[in-house]
């Protein structure tokens, strides 16, 4: 099975290379967290209404700001480089993970 196998040579990269990091940006509490695919970027999201992008080669964060809310989950979409986030109250924004641009 090609996805087993794929998941196989994932887990087998990152035996060798496992590290504890402590990264910053977050004010307040972080409500989501997410990888990509790949496993190269980590997404988090919190009370300060912002996605950050967590590059994992380097950490180099960047983010997406103001989406009207409270991240409460951030969804990689497996078919298309696209993260769905859902915000409090009531919101859903679709962005584009090479850009990160709300679309």
């Amino acid at each position: 099975n090609h996805q087993k196998r794929k998941q196989e040579e994932f887990e087998k990269q990152f035996q060798l290379t496992t590290r504890k990091t402590t990264v910053h940006w977050h004010a307040h509490a972080v409500t989501a967290l997410e990888w990509n695919t790949d496993g190269t970027c980590l997404y988090s999201g919190g009370e300060e209404a912002a996605v950050i992008c967590w590059t994992t080669h380097d950490w180099h964060k960047t983010h997406v700001p103001r989406l009207g809310g409270t991240v409460l989950n951030i969804y990689v979409c497996r078919q298309l480089p696209m993260l769905g986030v859902a915000c409090a109250p009531n919101a859903f924004h679709l962005i584009t993970e090479s850009t990160q641009r709300i679309k």
